[in-house]
């Protein structure tokens, strides 16, 4: 006989199987909720791709600029005029750029055709012949005594001593400057080097490529908070927003509001051309034609109807190539030398970080001054686009710069809203193709804005944007370092 019982001993519910299965799904879970709340709060997705430095433009740099002022004659050096009007002559009459077109008389600021040459020799490498030339102009350069020049000799030499570091740096490299390579400049032989140099040119602040890198990306991020901090109703609108209209009408408006805000300038004549077979991404959507020096009327903006028209922002894009941007700055330079306030050479060496960032400020300013749009509406604007010429610059410094691949950078690219993959090739293969020029605007524009924090320091109560303005305008195209040592004199308004 078989006797049956019940089995009332507690069974273990927490077994070391079942602890680990728990553990995994936990995580599983965890992980989900993470990827949610990352992938949809674009703000936290977002800042995971910033570099990890946690610092703001304001504490880059926690040092006022110089306030003392710098030294120099009352009286010009007549030598030093002697060696800029050479300069002059080599730059309009050779054939290392397209200058010829930018004088009517050339006669006027003493130029002959003939008169120096940059190749006496004849040398069969015409490249080596250049650098020859430009560094011997470059120590020629470095005999004079500074604190003897003139404030607007001095002006001159801050100008073109980064003009000759750019002509020396193009024929040291010149198969880099030619681009007669594929791929980004950080695979190529003295990529990196030539990058630095590039750069440093352009933009002139006297700061290395990590740290204009690292300043970008604190004003990426700035710009992008701003964005977080506009109302959704606003950002709602910015999906009909446009600013589009008759660009002399839109012209007129902007030359009227310069006047509130910027020094007189001669009313400059100008012509507005199309262009229908451009691209829409990642191309100019305008550009402007310097004018001859002694002609200030042949002025002339091509609008790129495709771009325009995608960016649906004219009014901004003819602030930053009219006015208070390139055609102002231009007419205001060439102003101050026919009346014999600047040397002629200056509208030959002008500073590319600072012709483009003074029209990216001016473009800026902008935004404020369209009284058709709503406010909130035009931050909305201002904060996508100047955010994302900072992903632009972004991705040329860590393509060109930093070696990395497209397929690196897809993640940022999508986490910011650029997830077609065609467009993130055409990115790419723009700025290795151009590199440096996505940072010439970006940087260039954060370098005004830094300028202007540093003004504010040194200025105290007594600042003003319009201050500011007048200062910056009235410097005139050179490089950030040389503004900055200059920036004591807002003080003198």
């Amino acid at each position: 006989m078989s006797t049956s019982y019940k089995d009332t001993s507690k069974k273990k519910i927490f077994t070391p199987k079942r602890i680990v299965i728990l553990i995994v799904f936990l995580a599983g879970v965890s992980i989900l909720i993470a990827w949610a709340i990352i992938r949809f709060n674009p703000s936290i997705y977002r800042s995971l791709f910033l570099a990890s430095s946690k610092d703001t433009p304001e504490s880059l740099d926690p040092d006022k600029a110089d306030t003392t002022p710098v030294s120099y004659s009352d009286t010009d050096n007549s030598d030093f005029n002697d060696y800029t009007n050479k300069l002059l002559n080599l730059l309009v009459t050779s054939d290392t750029n397209t200058y010829n077109s930018s004088m009517e008389h050339p006669e006027r600021y003493g130029v002959e055709q003939g008169k120096y040459s940059l190749n006496p020799n004849n040398q069969a490498d015409t490249n080596a012949a250049y650098l020859t030339s430009f560094t011997d102009l470059k120590k020629r350069l470095a005999t004079f005594d500074y604190s003897s020049l003139s404030f607007k000799q001095q002006k001159a030499y801050d100008e073109i001593r980064l003009c000759l570091d750019s002509y020396i740096t193009k024929f040291t490299y010149p198969d880099l400057s030619e681009h007669k390579y594929s791929g980004s400049l950080s695979s190529q032989p003295n990529g990196k080097e030539y990058y630095e140099q590039l750069l440093e040119n352009s933009i002139g602040a006297g700061k290395t490529v990590d740290e204009y890198y690292k300043m970008n990306n604190a004003y990426l991020e700035q710009f992008f908070k701003g964005l977080d901090s506009t109302s959704s109703g606003d950002q709602k609108k910015y999906k009909s927003y446009s600013t589009d209209g008759d660009p002399n009408e839109i012209l007129n408006k902007l030359k009227e509001m310069s006047k509130e805000h910027f020094p007189a300038v001669q009313d400059a004549q100008y012509t507005i051309e199309y262009s229908e077979d451009e691209g829409k991404y990642f191309v100019d959507a305008a550009r402007y034609i310097i004018p001859p020096l002694d002609d200030i009327n042949k002025s002339k903006i091509i609008l790129n109807k495709n771009a325009v028209n995608y960016s649906r922002d004219l009014f901004t894009i003819l602030a930053h190539e009219g006015y208070p941007g390139h055609m102002y700055q231009v007419s205001y330079l060439s102003d101050k030398i026919n009346k014999g306030e600047e040397d002629p050479v200056r509208y030959f060496t002008m500073n590319n970080g600072y012709t483009e960032g003074f029209a990216s400020y001016a473009e800026y300013l902008s935004y404020s001054y369209n009284d058709s749009v709503e406010s909130g509406v035009s931050d909305v604007a201002k904060y996508y686009n100047f955010g994302y010429n900072a992903i632009y610059a972004k991705i040329d410094i860590e393509a060109n710069y930093y070696g990395k691949s497209i397929d690196e950078l897809r993640s940022f690219l999508s986490g910011y809203g650029i997830r077609d993959s065609k467009v993130q090739d055409d990115l790419y293969n723009d700025v290795t193709t151009n590199p440096g020029s996505r940072v010439i605007y970006a940087v260039g524009l954060e370098e005004v804005f830094e300028m202007q924090r540093k003004a504010k320091d040194i200025a105290g109560d007594n600042y003003s944007d319009d201050k500011f303005n007048r200062l910056i305008t009235e410097l005139g195209p050179m490089g950030f370092k040389d503004i900055e040592k200059r920036l004591y004199m807002i003080n003198n308004f």
